[in-house]
This record gives structure tokens, sequence and C-alpha cells, in this order.
């Protein structure tokens, strides 16, 4: 991971810049997680089902704004570069923080949401960023780490949201705010460009930067496509369960954020104990680099946290009955790494050349984040 791509500032771009970035995005995003559906509750008088259909209309929104908005952030880090497009996703998560923390009402609660939906681009650009400074034989490793960044911050992020909304309701959203605003400074006044002036795009393409020109692109690559299906079958059904449990467990047991916060951070630790952050879910060396996950070697390792999902989401419809630390069990039973798919995160965009890494890797993200028009509902 010596790769490193020299900038106007003396600093390199290396895989270590955006690790931190990555890091600090995954920490203050997962801070939201058992927080927010119980904010959205107190909004409707603490109606259960009410708070969830304005779930449903948030997740969809969010979808509809990643659906446009997606393909032409991926274009835009081609053209640009990658460090404006994480500075623009992190100004705009650190705003729709803001608005959580001091929304007087739903509608406010909405505008940030749609502010956030238009700007998120945080995760594919970060690991445009890594397949730019990493050489081929080095990037299933990096992925892999960028892989354990993002579980760090998904277990520790709702355990500490958690805790603090034990204080106060807000009080999590100004700390994942104050922290998003540290990462943007970090990547304002540290973080170097990693893709050179003569290695982007030379135009913008607006008849491709739109959803059938993103999945048009995706198809162009045959080897990717049924990839992209099973990952799109996989966050489907993945994606369901944070759309509801957090208000399930609620109303079920009587679960407070702090407890929900805990029980996230209890099963997902149990599933990054199973990880190789060495090597992610591909198990070493990239494959075009003739490493040990040549050949078939790769299949079994992509199908493993598939199996435990399904588990653990057969678990979870089957827990009516039981009592809480029986559900507790029902999800470590299933337990994976919740950076885990079919494919590393980014992987994709690393077999790529760097002028279009970021509308590849944008392709992928873009199938993931129209679930989000399906799911919630």
């Amino acid at each position: 991971m010596s790769d490193a791509t020299p900038t106007a500032g003396g600093r390199k771009a290396a895989f270590s810049f955006v690790f931190v970035c990555a890091l600090m995005n995954a920490v203050s995003f997962g801070i939201m997680i058992p927080v927010l559906p119980n904010l959205i509750k107190s909004f409707t008088g603490g109606d259960t089902a009410e708070a969830a259909l304005w779930n449903v209309v948030f997740g969809c929104v969010w979808g509809i704004m990643q659906l446009f908005c997606g393909p032409i952030l991926g274009m835009l880090s081609d053209r640009i570069g990658r460090r404006p497009v994480l500075l623009i996703s992190l100004f705009g998560l650190a705003v729709d923080f803001m608005f959580m923390a001091f929304a007087p009402n739903l509608a406010w609660l909405f505008v940030g949401r749609v502010l956030n939906g238009v700007t998120a681009a945080s995760f594919s650009t970060a690991n445009a960023y890594v397949a730019d400074v990493t050489p081929p034989q080095d990037r299933a490793k990096a992925f892999g780490w960028m892989g354990s960044a993002f579980s760090f911050g998904f277990l520790v992020g709702p355990a500490l949201g958690g805790f603090l909304a034990e204080f106060d309701l807000r009080l999590p959203f100004l700390v994942a705010g104050a922290l998003t605003a540290i990462n943007w400074l970090y990547g304002y006044f540290v973080l170097p460009e990693s893709l050179p002036v003569e290695k982007r795009t030379t135009s913008f393409d607006w008849k491709r930067a739109n959803p059938v020109g993103s999945l048009a692109f995706l198809r162009a690559h045959g080897d990717l496509l049924g990839l992209a299906g099973v990952g799109f079958l996989f966050q489907l059904a993945h994606t369901v369960l944070p759309s509801i449990f957090v208000l399930y467990s609620g109303y079920r047991y009587g679960w407070s954020p702090g407890i929900i916060g805990l029980t996230m951070m209890a099963t997902g630790l149990l599933g990054v104990g199973g990880a190789d952050p060495a090597g992610g879910a591909c198990g070493g060396q990239d494959r075009r680099a003739g490493g040990p996950a040549a050949g078939g070697g790769r299949r079994l390792p992509r199908l493993r946290p598939l199996w435990l999902r399904a588990h653990r989401l057969v678990l979870y419809r089957l827990s009516a009955g039981l009592r809480p630390a029986e559900l507790h069990a029902a999800g470590a039973a299933g337990a994976d790494d919740p950076s885990r798919g079919p494919e590393p995160p980014g992987s994709v965009a690393g077999r790529e050349p760097e002028p279009a890494r970021g509308r590849l890797g944008a392709g992928p993200d873009h199938v993931r984040h129209d679930l989000r028009l399906v799911d919630p509902a």
C-alpha cells in the first residue's frame, strides 16, 4: 500500500489518510442508527405505527435523492478528483446531523434527510481513493482494512449513540455532527488528492450521469453484472433489518436506545471476530495478481455472510415469543461482519483504470441505494 500519488501540497496521497477519514465517518454515521427512529417517534407523540410510516418516508426520499445524485457524484469524482467530492459528502452529513439535533418538527428533519441524500457519496468515493493509491496486488488487503474501519465505526457508533441518548435524545446528533465537522477539517487541511489531473476524465457527460446511464455502464462490464445482482438481493434482505429493528425492539421489549446500541455492538463484534481484515472477504491478494484468491477460492468467503444473515433473519422472525435474552442469542448466532458482502466494498472500483473508478464504484452503490426505495416500505 505504498503506491502514493504526489500532490501540490507536498504530501502524498496514501492509504493511511483515507483510512482515518473513513473510520471517523463510519463512527459518526453509526451514532445515529439506534437514535433516529426514536427521534421520529418523539415527533409522533410516541405512536410507533406512525413513526414507522415516517421512517418509510424518510428512507424512500433518501433513496430517491441517491438514485439521481449518486451517479453525478461518482462522475464528478472522476472529473475533479476524490477529495472535493469527499468534502461535499462530509459537509452534507454534518448539516444533516445539525438538522437532527435542532429540528423542531418532522418537516425540518425531512429537509436534512433530503440534503444528505443529495450529497451522500463518502463511502464509494473513499473506496475509489483507495483504488487510486494502492497497487493491484495490495488492493484486496487494503479493501479488507477499509471494511474493518467501517465495521469498527458501526460497532462503536451505535453503542456511543445509544449511551448518549440516555442523557438526551438530541445529544448523539450533536456529537456526530461535531465528529463529522472534525472529519471535514481533516479532509480539507490534511487529506491529499489521490487522482492526478492528467488521469482525470476530460469532460462531464450528463447523458451518463443519471440512473439509466449508471446501470448501462455497469451492464457494459458483463463480469460485474451478475455480482451486482447478487449484491442487490443481499442488500434487499439486509437493509430491511435496520429499517425496523429499533422500533420493533422498543415496542416489543421496551428496549431503550442504550440497550439497542449495545445489542448492535455485541452482534457486530462477534461478526468482526471471525473476519480477516488483512484479506477482507476475498481472502488475500487480488485474483488478477495471482494470489491465493485466484480461481474459485473466493466463492465460499463471499457466501458465508449470505448464510449467516439468512440464519439471523429467520431467528428474528421466530423471536415473537422469545424473551429479550433469547433475542440477544438469536442475533449472536447469526452474527457477521456488517461491512462484508458478496464483494468487498470498493473492490469493484479497483478493477478499473483511474478515470472511471468513481463512476464504476458508484454503480454497485447506486444499486444498493436504490433499495432504500423498496426496503423501508
